[in-house]
């Protein structure tokens, strides 16, 4: 059994997570060498191209893994000629290769033998996303020979990969339900063990495709600590094994060294600390878009209306920040910054093409033969046809990149209609600032509560049910106050289509009046999701851009820009999310300092049972600039955003001062990089849907 190599230590100048897991994955798909390793030229780097063809075959989840790292010419490159689900009927192609990449399941190891038995490839080089147990491995060893096909297995080998990078900075272990698993008082202690067994492999993927060694903190209780325990002492099995995967890297060997270097914190937080950050309604373009369209794994899909009377259709695009520079730059801007952005932007280029068009039209040239027209214009050039024809030629070079952009512009403006249309439909806006009066006051407009959830609230059942359970969170209502509402809800809702999904719903809201009745939930607070201060609207630059989006631009866009100039006043408040203030209290030495368990599998026990005056020294050592925040039970998008919001406002020095020594932000620092993570990414209805069925089962 052979595990993959891992990769160094990460610091702020290393490959971001994405970049070392796509690199981890070529290498996979290059039989587990290295670019150039082994005889022949068979070796491909990240960039280069492979002359070994090979058929790819994964399970789904292990496709979502690929899917955010590369597209099919990527694929190509590497000598991917075919990639097949493992479930799928799959035809033999007996003289090719085939590179396996599962998670380490039954249902994996049962048809991967079935596989061997009839023959499918030349050879099988066998990749399971995580540590494969001996069983399973037991079990695939005595259904390959009695299927005869065990002398077509090359190798197998433990990746470590079981999570999906979306981002450079943002991971998610696609692990539906998670939050329902371990709250469910229904499910045994086996069922909840496996569950947090099964995060505990999810994180160590991570820390080794970093191959980092991390210092711990998580709150004491509860699932944080379960998953932080066990996963410091599997950290601790491999520093002492020869064959780990961190190798001699990690962070340095001794206590001393340990204590001193520069490692990255990895904190692990309890979703049921923060109930209200999922719930709520966003004014940011990725967490709306996320909110309101079908959204995942970094693909969206909207309606796109029919031209001449022709119905619309469904299509989907992918949203990628690291592929797509608008994107990149304006995902986490209020809603209203991103409409003005594309409009400004999608006018420029669209400027610039025509004129292009129209220089190389006075010049004889047609652009119709694309390449043939930059060679004429090149062409012209060389006979001394002057600095202008010079000049005429670098942009008919460039019409190629320019229009991939307008591409990308129009994709972006379809999105913006698509999430005005919702935004004005349900009335986002007004939500979003009721909520917004009741998180920063703790008090709510009863009228306006009673006006928003009876017939004449616009909004979804989904987002009247939103409102009302951050009701009963950031308000602590009377058992009367809340029943009341629930009965105007109800009412709404009577003899519709609706009533049985307003019912379900109620549920979810049960649950969270009884969390509030057993426990002390966090002070609420709101999160400040713009990028700056107060957007400046929309100015609707572009005719085509104001032709397309008109109606949802005055119904959607005034409403919303209101409504984030609000966020962006809270942002200049320095309100931040649970998370965010747990991860500055952490780094300046605050409360959550000194609550939260230390673990630190280099020190001696995990550094658990350590006397006062260790801790403090452990804890007196530099702020680290690399910070992993890991949510079990689910995370979103608005999280994510107000985590990197605070590292940007940290690192420039706006974040607040650093612990002794500086840090971050402070004298003496550096660049503050946060990776955020979760159990699953969620949108307020699917973590409404878990809540429901909790409270189905309380």
């Amino acid at each position: 059994m052979a595990q993959a190599a891992a990769y160094g230590a990460i610091t702020t100048a290393t490959p971001s997570l994405k970049d070392k897991q796509r690199a981890a994955v070529f290498r996979m798909l290059n039989f587990n060498k290295d670019a150039g390793e082994g005889a022949g030229s068979n070796g491909a780097s990240v960039g280069g191209w492979s002359d070994q063809w090979k058929v790819l075959v994964y399970d789904r989840h292990c496709r979502d893994i690929i899917s955010t790292l590369a597209n099919v010419s990527q694929l190509r490159k590497q000598g991917v000629t075919l990639h097949l689900l493992l479930d799928s009927e799959r035809e033999a192609i007996p003289d090719v290769p085939a590179v396996y990449f599962c998670a380490p399941t039954p249902d994996s190891v049962r048809r991967i033998a079935g596989d061997l038995a009839r023959r499918l490839y030349a050879a099988v080089h066998i990749n399971f996303s995580a540590k494969v147990e001996r069983p399973l491995l037991e079990a695939l060893a005595r259904e390959a020979l009695a299927g005869g096909g065990v002398n077509a297995i090359s190798r197998v080998y433990d990746q470590y990969l079981h999570f999906v990078a979306l981002e450079p900075r943002l991971f998610s272990l696609n692990q539906p339900g998670s939050f329902l698993a371990y709250n469910d008082p229904a499910a045994p202690d086996t069922a909840i063990e496996a569950a947090m067994k099964a995060i505990t492999y999810g994180l160590f993927s991570v820390l080794a495709t970093l191959g980092a060694v991390p210092v711990i903190r998580t709150a004491p209780g509860g699932p944080g600590q379960m998953v932080a325990e066990e996963l410091n002492k599997l950290i601790g099995d491999h520093l002492a094994s020869a064959g780990g995967v961190f190798g001699a890297g990690g962070g340095g060997g001794t206590a001393a060294a340990a204590a001193a270097a520069q490692r990255p914190l990895l904190v692990i937080l309890d979703r049921s600390a923060d109930l209200v950050t999922p719930l709520r309604h966003t004014s940011t373009y990725q967490a709306l878009l996320d909110d309101v369209l079908e959204h995942r794994v970094n693909r969206v899909t909207v309606q796109i209306e029919g031209k001449a009377g022709q119905p619309a259709k469904r299509k989907t695009y992918d949203v990628d920040p690291e592929a797509d520079a608008f994107y990149a730059r304006h995902k986490g801007a209020p809603f209203p910054e991103a409409i003005d952005a594309n409009g400004t932007e999608l006018t420029a280029v669209t400027q610039r093409e025509e004129d292009i068009r129209r220089r190389t039209g006075a010049a004889g040239i047609s652009l119709a033969g694309g390449a043939d027209a930059a060679a004429a214009a090149a062409a012209a050039a060389a006979a001394g046809g002057g600095a202008n024809t010079q000049d005429l030629a670098r942009a008919v070079e460039s019409l190629p990149a320019l229009l991939e952009q307008k591409r990308a512009l129009e994709m972006h403006t379809n999105i913006l209609k698509a999430v005005m249309d919702a935004v004005a439909a349900r009335q986002v806006p007004v939500y979003f600032e009721a909520e917004d009066g009741m998180i920063s006051s703790s008090r709510a407009d009863k009228a306006q509560l009673t006006q928003l959830l009876g017939p004449g609230g616009k909004g979804s059942v989904s987002d009247k049910l939103r409102l009302l359970g951050l009701y009963c969170l950031a308000a602590r209502p009377s058992a009367a106050e809340l029943t009341e509402l629930e009965g105007v809800l109800r009412g709404a809702a009577e003899g519709s289509a609706d009533a049985a999904e307003v019912e379900r719903g109620l549920a979810a809201v049960a649950y969270l009046r009884k969390q509030v009745r057993l426990q002390h939930l966090p002070t609420v607070q709101a999160p400040g999701e713009g990028g700056g201060g107060p957007p400046s609207g929309s100015r609707g630059g572009n005719k085509y851009l104001q032709g397309l989006l008109a109606k949802a631009q005055t119904q959607a866009t005034g409403l919303l820009a209101k409504a984030a100039a609000t966020a962006g006043q809270l942002l200049s408040r320095a309100n931040k999310t649970y998370v965010t203030r747990v991860v500055e209290s952490l780094l300046d030495h605050g409360e959550e300092d000194e609550a939260f368990l230390y673990l630190d599998a280099r020190l001696k026990n995990g550094g658990r049972g350590m006397d006062a005056a260790a801790l403090a020294a452990a804890r007196a050592r530099p702020p680290p600039r690399d910070i992993i925040v890991f949510v079990i039970g689910g995370g979103s998008y608005a999280e994510f955003q107000n985590l990197q919001d605070f590292a940007q406002r940290r690192s420039s020095g706006g974040g607040g001062g650093g612990g002794p020594g500086g840090g971050p932000g402070g004298p003496g620092g550096g660049a503050l990089n946060v990776t955020y993570g979760c159990t699953e990414l969620l949108n307020a209805e699917k973590f409404l849907q878990q809540l429901a069925d909790l409270g189905a089962r309380s």
